[in-house]
């Protein structure tokens, strides 16, 4: 297939899509973040930094979505103009999403390990705050209501 054939492809979907009055693309990403699941137990990463909503989800995955697409929109353009084998093509477009998907899970699992970094921190003042209230005759249930505020 010539290059300009896939280009004129490329440009001809999105415009029937477009034509289409019944497509809304907020449905379509969210039916595909729906159908591909969380295989990598993003929703528990999410839940642990404190995102617990159905729409965090779905928001961490439509912005992998969107970048991977406005990655993959220029560069395919940019290597059917240069001629590249199909093949090799398809190798780059693959690679790109690993690459994508990759830098968002290191990202959240980065993130994770900050927190918990940052708990682990400050749990000697909290014990120490609870020693204190408690040797001051407070009892454990308002110690830790004080120390919470």
């Amino acid at each position: 297939m010539s290059t300009t054939t896939l280009v004129a492809i490329l440009f001809l979907i999105p415009a029937l899509i477009l034509i289409n009055e019944d497509f809304s693309w907020e449905k379509f990403a969210l039916t595909t973040v729906h159908r591909v699941g969380d295989k990598t137990r993003v929703k528990n990463k999410l839940e642990e930094l404190g995102h617990t909503d159905q729409t965090d989800y779905e928001d961490f995955r439509l912005k992998q979505l969107l970048v991977t697409s406005l990655i993959l929109f220029p560069l395919l353009l940019l290597l059917l103009f240069q001629g590249h084998s199909f093949a090799f093509v398809v190798v780059c477009l693959l690679g790109t999403i690993a690459f994508v998907l990759f830098y968002f899970e290191k990202s959240l699992s980065n993130q994770i390990t900050e927190q918990r970094i940052s708990i682990d921190s400050d749990f000697p003042s909290v014990i120490e705050m609870m020693t204190l209230a408690l040797s001051a005759g407070e009892t454990p249930l308002s110690s830790l209501e004080r120390i919470t505020k």
